[in-house]
């Protein structure tokens, strides 16, 4: 007979199959890891988009808003008899619901202060004045909202008070 213990003969491949095995759970745990950091580095790569899109959507529903009310303000009288005035407030009406989605509550209450000026009001009663501080209070509104480094877009009030003066 050899000179190999009979011991031996059974732990060397006992030791052999434990190491294997050892070996591919240390590899099934790795990589379950990598799996898991990947996955979270994807779920907060979509998130991270989708706050990206979310922002660009309010910022726009919010320039689209203040650009309605300008062009309401800034209506000839021609314009008015002609509907357009009209068909403009329609256009309001659907941006102040898109804001009421999007907004918080601050912001969507200062939208609905400038959609109940420009309904409210006759088209020759309007001001300038009134609706430049009604338009300052939304922006600012919405700076709050976004952030203090935000892009607003600059009021259009100069160019609401520069039609105005053209008008009459």
């Amino acid at each position: 007979m050899s000179n190999i213990p009979w011991w031996n003969i059974l732990v060397a491949p006992g030791a052999t199959l434990l190491a294997f095995t050892l070996g591919v759970l240390a590899a099934w745990w790795n990589d379950r890891r990598r799996w898991e950091r990947e996955d979270h580095v994807r779920v907060l790569t979509l998130q991270r988009e989708d706050e990206v899109r979310y922002h660009k959507e309010r910022l726009e529903t919010y320039t689209k808003y203040m650009s309605l009310g300008n062009k309401i303000m800034v209506l000839t009288a021609a314009e008015r008899q002609n509907e357009v005035e009209d068909k403009a407030i329609r256009e309001l009406i659907v941006e102040l619901a898109r804001v009421k989605l999007l907004a918080t509550p601050e912001v969507t209450e200062r939208a609905a202060e400038i959609f109940n000026y420009l309904l409210d009001t006759n088209s020759q009663e309007r001001s300038y004045v009134i609706y430049s501080e009604k338009e300052g209070k939304f922006t600012e509104a919405v700076r709050r909202e976004l952030g203090a480094d935000a892009i607003v877009p600059p009021s259009m009030s100069q160019d609401v008070k520069r039609q105005q003066q053209k008008t009459g």
